[in-house]
């Protein structure tokens, strides 16, 4: 362990990844370790107009309203008691599980939420928890359903 290696969480604004920042800060007020919020931009790739490849680019003020909801989800875990432990915001552009796994080489613990989806689901979408659990370079927490699916439904309508 070591002061200068945060916790890594993944969030999305989803209810998984708001019981995985809240796991985070509970845990890093146990380690007494920073805790770093990542959200993934993923850009949807190339697509082709007509036989042109163009690269998807996000909109102008996506990236913003990322980081946006970033704040917004720290800001509400930080109303919680948590102490002195700092919380800080990044956005990056990629793929959520090779980003997260990526910049876990610099982190103490990597946490993500699993969003219970079913296998069909899991081999469309990937799954990032998967993912990040294959190729962390940290140990890596796996929030499961079980643990926020009682409160995702009171946070979702809000």
């Amino acid at each position: 362990m070591s002061a200068d290696r945060p916790i890594l969480v993944g969030v999305d604004g989803t209810p998984a990844s708001t019981a995985a920042l809240e796991w985070a800060v509970a845990e890093g007020l146990r380690r007494d370790l920073p805790v770093l919020a990542v959200m993934v931009h993923q850009v949807a790739g190339q697509i082709m107009i007509g036989a042109v490849p163009y690269d998807a680019l996000p909109p102008a003020g996506v990236e913003a309203e990322h980081a946006d909801c970033v704040r917004r989800l720290a800001d509400t875990v930080a109303e919680a008691d948590t102490g002195d432990i700092a919380v800080k915001q990044m956005v990056v552009t990629g793929v959520a599980g090779e980003e997260l796994a990526k910049l876990s080489s610099e982190a103490d613990l990597l946490v993500v939420g699993s969003h219970g989806h079913n296998r069909f689901s899991e081999v469309v979408l990937g799954s990032v928890s998967s993912y990040c659990v294959h190729h962390s370079s940290c140990p890596v927490v796996v929030i499961p359903r079980r643990a926020w699916d009682r409160e995702g439904a009171s946070h979702a309508r809000n």
